[in-house]
Formats: C-alpha cells, sequence, structure tokens
C-alpha cells in the first residue's frame, strides 16, 4: 500500500460539494446519539463496530459525527497515515490522537496495522483520496469486512472490476456499498420502480446533465487531490468528482450496460482540471446517455456566515422510453425547486412533488446510505444503491471519457471481465469494437 494514500492538502470528494459546507464544530461531532425511528436500537443485537479509513476534512465533517451519534454504530479504530492533517477546505481540522480521543476509538498509521491488530471489525468506512480507494477495499475485502466506500469506486475500470471480483466472489456474505446518496432517494427508488414495471417502455436515451458551482475548488490548484491526476487516473476535475453522481444515479434506475463513449472536455488554464464535460454513452442495448458537467455555475448566496462558497447544484435526469419518459430536474438542497414525474404517451403519468437529489445534511446520523451500511454491519437486510456492480459501470465509464478525450475517438467501455483481462481498448492501441445491438 502506498503509505501516503490519503492526501495532506485534501480529503475524498464528499458528495454535498456545491451544497451548504459548514465546518464541523465540536458540538457537532460530540453531540447526543439520535433516537430517530430510523435508528432505534434493536436491543438484542449489538452495535456495529465501524472503522474509518481516512480522517480529513470529509470524514472529520461528516462520517465520523454521524457515527458517534448513530445509536447502533461505534466507532472503533482510526486509520490516517498523514503525521500532520491538513485540509484546504477546513483549517481547523483535527489531528489523529485529538479524534481518537473524541471518538474513543484506536488510532492506526495504516490499514496494515489495523489489520495486525486482530481487532473486531464489522465495516469499514474508506473516506480516503480516490487513487487509494482500490488498495484499501482490496485489503477490508480480504478481512472479511463490509466495505462502505466513498465515491468514485476507484480511479480505473480495472481497479474497479478487480473489487466487483472480490465482491462477487463473497456470495452475498460482504455488503460494498458506494456512497452516491443520491441512489437511496425515495425518489430514485420510484423511478427506478417505474423503469422495471415497464411504465415508460424500453429506454432508448438518457439526458443528465450536472451543473455545480464548485469554480473555488477547480481553479485552485492548492486542491491538488480534486485538480491533479494521480495513480491511474488520466486526468482529474469535474468527471471524478462530480459525474460521478449523474451516471450513478442512471445506471441505477435504468439498469442500462455502457458499451461505448466519445467524449470532449475543456479545462482550467490555472489547474488543468476539467471543467466541461460532454459525452455520448452508446448502451449494449442500443440506447443513448447523453452526458453533460459543468463546475462553474454561479450557484446560490452561501447559507452560512463562515462559509463564503456558493451553494446548490443544478441536476437534470431525463429518461425516454418508448411509451413515456421519466424526469427528475432541479435545484439540490431546494425540494420546491423540482419534481419526479412519469409522463406516459396514454397520459396515465404520475407526480411525485419534492426534489432531492445527493445528502449532505452535516447533522443527524447520516445519510440514508451510512444508515444503510449500519444496519448491513449489524446483520440485517437493506436496499444497496450504488453497489460494486454500479459502481463499476460508473467508474469504467468516466476512465473511458478521459481516455476517449485524450485519443479524440469513441471508444470502448470494457466489461469488467475485459478490463480485468487488460482487453480494453487503452491497451489495444485504442482500436475501436464493433457496436452491439
Amino acid at each position: 500500500m502506498n503509505a501516503a494514500y490519503l492526501s495532506t492538502t485534501t480529503t475524498t470528494a464528499g458528495p454535498e460539494l456545491g451544497s451548504a459546507m459548514p465546518a464541523a464544530t465540536s458540538a457537532q461531532a460530540t453531540g447526543a446519539r439520535a433516537t430517530s425511528p430510523a435508528a432505534t436500537a434493536v436491543p438484542d443485537k449489538p452495535a456495529a463496530r465501524i472503522a474509518v479509513v481516512g480522517c480529513g476534512w470529509w470524514a472529520q465533517g461528516w462520517h465520523l459525527p454521524h457515527l458517534h451519534r448513530h445509536p447502533d454504530a461505534e466507532v472503533v479504530a482510526l486509520v490516517e497515515p498523514s503525521a500532520t492533517i491538513r485540509s484546504t477546505l477546513n483549517p481547523d481540522v483535527e489531528q489523529l490522537e485529538q479524534l481518537a480521543t473524541r471518538y474513543s476509538a484506536r488510532p492506526f498509521a495504516s490499514l496494515d496495522a489495523l489489520l495486525a491488530a486482530g481487532l473486531k471489525v464489522d465495516g469499514v468506512v474508506i473516506a480516503a483520496s480516490h487513487n487509494a480507494h482500490y488498495e484499501l477495499g482490496r485489503k477490508a475485502l480480504a478481512a472479511g469486512w463490509h466495505v462502505f466506500m466513498e465515491k468514485p469506486m476507484t480511479c480505473s475500470a480495472a481497479e474497479a472490476a478487480g473489487l466487483l471480483q472480490q465482491v462477487e466472489a463473497t456470495d452475498g456474505k460482504q455488503c460494498f456499498m458506494v456512497n452516491n446518496t443520491a441512489n437511496w432517494r425515495e425518489n430514485t427508488a420510484s423511478a427506478k420502480a417505474w423503469v422495471a414495471a415497464g411504465r415508460i417502455g424500453k429506454v432508448r436515451h438518457v439526458s443528465c446533465a450536472m451543473g455545480s458551482p464548485l469554480t473555488w475548488l477547480f481553479e485552485d490548484a492548492a486542491n491538488v487531490g480534486w485538480v491533479r491526476p494521480s495513480g491511474p487516473m488520466l486526468g482529474n476535475g469535474m468527471a471524478w468528482g462530480q459525474l460521478s453522481h449523474s451516471l450513478a444515479w442512471v445506471y441505477y434506475v435504468t439498469g442500462l450496460v455502457p458499451q461505448s463513449v466519445y467524449a470532449d472536455m475543456s479545462h482550467s488554464e490555472a489547474t488543468g482540471a476539467d471543467l466541461y464535460d460532454a459525452a455520448i454513452v452508446r448502451c449494449t442495448n442500443g440506447a443513448l446517455i447523453s452526458v453533460q458537467g459543468v463546475a462553474t455555475i454561479s450557484g446560490d448566496k452561501p447559507t452560512s456566515e463562515t462559509d463564503a462558497r456558493p451553494t446548490g447544484k443544478y441536476i437534470e435526469n431525463r429518461i425516454f422510453g418508448t411509451e413515456g419518459s421519466i424526469e427528475y430536474n432541479g435545484i439540490d438542497c431546494e425540494p420546491e425547486s423540482g419534481a419526479l414525474r412519469l409522463r406516459r404517451h396514454d397520459y396515465n403519468g404520475e407526480v411525485n412533488t419534492g426534489f432531492a437529489f445527493e445528502d449532505g445534511d452535516q447533522g443527524g446520523i447520516g445519510p440514508a446510505s451510512l444508515q444503510a451500511f449500519v444496519r448491513r454491519c449489524r446483520g440485517d437486510a437493506t436496499r444497496n444503491g450504488c453497489d460494486a456492480l454500479i459502481g463499476y459501470r460508473t467508474a469504467a465509464t468516466i476512465d473511458a471519457m478521459y481516455r476517449s478525450f485524450q485519443e479524440g475517438q469513441r471508444l470502448a467501455v470494457p466489461t469488467a471481465q475485459e478490463a480485468l483481462g487488460h482487453s480494453s481498448n487503452a491497451e489495444n492501441g485504442g482500436a475501436k469494437r464493433p457496436r452491439r445491438g
């Protein structure tokens, strides 16, 4: 394992970027445990024993206080290799020993050290930098733990395929969740059910767009983990940092399987990060996905006096089928800005009011994704909104987008078997494969 798997300047990409992001306070981090119905403790089951790997800005502001307040979870270990935790996004981050005291958890400088300690762990939350996801996930799965991985799953198709293979080998005994929080929203489940029930017929086209007010992030060279490629990454910016949300949502709701992609990108002159992305994904059934990403929308006025960054993302998801369409569009964090709409050719549609996509609320016991992970760690059945297969398709598509941009042509999105066998286009001279369907 790379000893420096967590960037000392920024931490993992959190799902709330572009939403209100006040720094976590001591009161938030040490607040009383919640007693909401969604987290009512089951007396005959012990709390889920969770290790958090990567203790930077994102973990300190969200995962750690969420888990601490959860009545059915216990943070038993903290893993952080950086001698000094730093973040350009929150200058007040605490150091590992402080966190260990705050959460009554054992501190470790590496995942290997945690494994060697023989500590009982049910599941691990991986909030390290993107390029460390594969190695950490591989070791956690090999240890027999459930895994809650921050998005994106990995930064290459080959790495994502490797984790998918490990997960499948557990035959359902281990859970692997990628934290694309929008996939656990109630309206997301409704949209998926509509597609599965044939309410719009066969899916033939999808249009998804995300606009984020993240100029402050992608135009600042100090945010190394967000703007500079590392490990297997061929680029970095809006695609890895944000479009993983949109693509994971589309693949989960529709069940589409990517086959090839053509992508173009425009980049920041200051950092080299991609700020504008456009791609056409052809799927195995012949359906097309039009993908757009913009990192420079103006956003809304900051909601916090202590944080000057703009809030609100523009989200557009439209699914077109042979018998109708589904629309889910709005401004994130503004429920009144949109709704989930089913439109049918026979006019027998439906509307679910309210719009909610990502879940970056710092209060309570965490997003539905994290709550589902805690339940699974305690042995309960739960819905997995973004499993290893959806995570693979998302990572493989974004990896292919960067390759397509570099080579200037449509390229195949490899199947997991092809990625494992090193038979993707990137390793075959960029040769095109015949279209199927």
